[in-house]
């Protein structure tokens, strides 16, 4: 949550003071306030998880921000956007940080839709393999991330986490990682959901919980100085005194009472913490390898520290805006119940995992969770390269770049280096990952429809991987200045 002071928070909970938003572009130096905005255009979308049942432990789910300006003639896609928030003229509340996806014009092309993304989208399929491979055959957790955050120039908020001072083993040889996959993995080795903060720094964050329940039978208990939330008062939670509506859910998803930490079905010496029926198995985690039993039980342990006590009650409420709650925040509230034949009130206990903030002047929040009673397994992707299946895709991939490649005329003394964004490429013989440096030779036949081959070149020597079908490239000079070590997308 962030810190203001009561008054201010008693601002934003009366709903009765002018409110404004700033958006402000560093590399344009532009500034965009109130007057250039539509309405009640702006959405704020925040999680914790994106799971709709199971709890996933890893988080790492990216912020999205919406808002309608005033149509600009520069343009606006691909830069970094920093949105504020006040009231009354008060002080501005960091309220996003991240990159315009995408520009649509709307409103009879006199207005622009932006739809933006944190660094956790801009920067998720980013391949931080040849960071990784720098770190040697052994590092700590904190050293690992340290790298893979560094590998894309995200600040990582100060902190310690359970298992920062556990050493790995190297176990991706790939040539492929991404750094969604990498922190994913490093989120769930801990315990904790990681997400990019309102400062575009990378926070690992827990579920606050509450576990009281109060029940209220008669108007003159609640709400007592003397009772809660008086005597509840926290940074994490926030006591809702109304809300437009709410509905919620009869039990509340179990705690987790055992960790199992192996690597793959067929691990003789898991690591086990705790003992129960609702079990947290890790066991295709890319990071977890060649590790004794000892190692992955004190892992186990460290993991249960975070996850053992986090209990929480599914449910949804729409209230008044109030910017300065974030997710993993605890919100309380009073709900009623009549199954008795008797009016009995209740104060309730809420985590929030999802928030939505829309609006401006009519701002509104909608918080929720969702999840199963029971924890179903989870599967994280082994492969390290996340997203799509890969022929189609890179080819769409390679299309872009049309242009930029016209006035080589099929000079094979000249490669281009590429950024593929969906790196994954399905192979006949087993996954072949594609790293994110390519190259493209012949360019003056690159729209005549030939294949898309791999090849590694491995000490001076090229070697053909079976793909796909394809016919013979004739590597001329100059190959020899690339990298060796690398899998190349060659378009013959």
């Amino acid at each position: 949550m962030i810190n203001i002071s009561a008054a201010e928070k008693a601002k934003w909970e009366s709903g009765r003071y002018a409110k404004e938003i700033k958006l402000y572009f560093p590399s344009l130096n532009l500034t965009i306030l109130n007057n250039e905005i539509y309405g009640e255009s702006m959405v704020l979308k925040e999680s914790l998880f994106d799971g709709n049942g199971a709890l996933e432990i890893f988080g790492c789910v990216a912020s999205s921000f919406m808002i309608e300006i005033r149509h600009q003639p520069r343009e606006l896609k691909g830069y970094l956007v920093i949105a504020s928030i006040r009231i009354d003229n008060g002080n501005w509340m960091a309220l996003f940080r991240g990159y315009v996806d995408s520009v649509e014009t709307v409103r009879d092309r006199s207005y622009q839709k932006l739809t933006c993304y944190d660094a956790m989208q801009a920067f998720g399929a980013r391949n931080v393999y040849y960071d990784y491979d720098q770190l040697g055959d052994t590092f700590t957790v904190k050293q690992l991330r340290d790298t893979i955050c560094g590998a894309v120039n995200i600040t990582q908020k100060t902190q310690t986490l359970a298992n920062d001072s556990m050493v790995l083993n190297r176990t991706v040889e790939s040539g492929q990682l991404s750094f969604i996959d990498a922190m994913k993995a490093i989120c769930q080795i801990n315990g904790v959901f990681g997400i990019i903060n309102r400062s575009g720094q990378l926070e690992y964050r827990k579920i606050t919980y509450w576990y009281d329940v109060l029940p209220y039978p008669s108007d003159d208990l609640f709400p007592g100085d003397d009772l809660y939330p008086g005597s509840m008062d926290s940074s994490n939670h926030e006591y809702i005194d109304a809300y437009q509506s709410i509905k919620y859910e009869d039990y509340e998803v179990a705690c987790i009472n055992e960790v199992i930490v192996c690597e793959g079905s067929s691990d003789e010496e898991p690591g086990s913490y705790g003992t129960g029926d609702n079990v947290l198995l890790i066991d295709d985690n890319i990071f977890i390898g060649d590790l004794e039993e000892g190692v992955k039980y004190d892992i186990a342990a460290n993991i249960y520290s975070n996850v053992a006590e986090i209990s929480y009650r599914p449910f949804d409420v729409n209230v008044l805006g109030r910017p300065y709650i974030e997710v993993g925040d605890a919100i309380s509230c009073y709900v009623y119940d009549y199954s008795s034949g008797e009016l009995v009130t209740y104060v309730m206990a809420f985590s929030i995992l999802t928030r939505t903030l829309k609006g401006i002047q009519w701002l509104r929040d909608e918080y929720t969770a969702s999840g199963e009673k029971y924890q179903p397994e989870i599967k994280l992707d082994k492969s390290g390269a996340s997203g799509g299946s890969a022929v189609n895709e890179i080819k769409e991939d390679i299309k872009e770049i049309n242009n930029s490649i016209e006035d080589l005329q099929g000079n094979k003394q000249n490669f281009i280096h590429l950024d593929i964004l969906e790196p994954t490429w399905d192979a006949p013989e087993g996954d072949i990952i594609l790293n994110s440096r390519a190259v493209v030779i012949d360019a003056q036949d690159h729209r005549s429809g030939y294949q898309y081959v791999m090849w590694r070149r491995t000490n001076n020597a090229w070697e053909k991987m079976q793909v796909a079908q394809y016919s013979q490239v004739d590597l001329q000079a100059g190959v020899s200045d690339l990298p060796t070590g690398e899998i190349y997308l060659v378009y013959e």
